[in-house]
């Protein structure tokens, strides 16, 4: 295992210590999770990243505004009645 020393402000490691306290790890787990927590979220927006600099931003509104089929629901597929506010709310 590969080792790399970070030096890190005074209120980042007060909260890595709070976090690890409460969750009863080592500050030293709890930054590593933290680390590849991080590591895999900016994984994920580079990858988003790239993909919307090509993208044709008009053609998937449209898409998405089209009726691609009329077939219903299926079975529990049906938004349940306490978000149906939100049907109302996007039309």
């Amino acid at each position: 295992m590969a080792t790399m020393q970070v030096q890190l402000n005074e209120r980042t490691s007060q909260v890595i210590q709070e976090l690890a306290s409460e969750l009863h790890q080592t500050p030293e787990d709890m930054a590593e999770q933290i680390v590849t927590n991080g590591i895999d979220m900016m994984r994920r927006y580079a990858y988003l990243k790239k993909r919307s600099e090509t993208v044709d931003v008009e053609q998937v509104i449209a898409m998405l505004r089209s009726k691609r089929n009329d077939n219903p629901p299926d079975p529990g597929d049906e938004l349940p009645e306490h978000l149906k506010y939100l049907l109302a709310e996007y039309r």
